[in-house]
């Protein structure tokens, strides 16, 4: 995490407010392990 002026960045993984920060999840049984990756997926079936 990094402040910047006004802003808070998030951006890596060991950041727990990242897209790439790990977490276990199921959505219509399929698994994923961040929800970056869980994006990329619906985003190529929408």
């Amino acid at each position: 995490m990094r402040r910047v002026g006004n802003f808070t960045l998030f951006f890596g993984a060991e950041d727990a407010f990242s897209n790439w920060h790990p977490c276990r999840f199921s959505y219509h049984d399929v698994d994923f392990v961040s929800v970056e990756q869980f994006m990329m997926v619906r985003r190529e079936v929408a």
